[in-house]
């Protein structure tokens, strides 16, 4: 194990950036948004794995809000890959940071898109790590940690966010005021 004098474990509301020699299908040139960090291990979802389909593609219940049919879906790892949830980002302040709510009530989904501060995705898998896992993966340098953004998740180019991130390359923040403001309008 490779150990670092500025080695800091990662949080809740970070991002996992997969180093280049992380070979593991499920996680190369991946970014992971941590939903939670403990003792008992993490959970997250893999922000850049669109699977081509919507969620009304999948799921064929009359029951199913017609607002989340065109949903795009997910791959968010490897645990559950059978089961579906819904994630929803919220900015956390101005600072443009995230965190997330797993399932949450048609009430909140509604007001956090309405607002414009909340991004709606399906997922089918989360990504997870047992107890000392994820801190020795990172010590070994599999995973860099920065801080999440809401352009992770209100971008539909989210494939392309693996080589700014992986290379440290942050100059596309000087030009957010420009961004279009109907990315990630749900």
């Amino acid at each position: 194990m490779k150990e670092t004098e500025s080695f800091s474990m990662p949080s809740a509301g970070d991002v996992l950036v997969a180093g280049p020699l992380l070979l593991d299908p499920n996680f190369a040139r991946s970014l992971v948004f941590l939903h939670e960090v403990g003792l008992e291990g993490a959970m997250g979802f893999i922000l850049n794995r669109p699977l081509g389909k919507t969620l009304g593609d999948i799921v064929n219940e009359p029951g199913l809000p017609k607002f989340l049919k065109p949903l795009p879906l997910y791959f968010g790892g490897p645990v559950q890959a059978d089961q579906f949830m819904l994630v929803l980002f919220l900015r956390e302040s101005d600072d443009h940071r995230l965190r997330c709510e797993i399932n949450p009530a048609a009430s909140q989904i509604r007001e956090a898109l309405d607002s414009g501060t909340g991004w709606l995705r399906a997922y089918i898998g989360y990504s997870g790590w047992t107890s000392g896992q994820l801190q020795v993966e990172c010590q070994q340098e599999d995973w860099q940690r920065t801080p999440s953004d809401e352009i992770m998740v209100n971008h539909d180019q989210s494939q392309g966010l693996w080589e700014l991130y992986h290379r440290g390359d942050h100059r596309w923040q000087a030009f957010r005021g420009h961004f279009p403001k109907t990315w990630g309008k749900n």
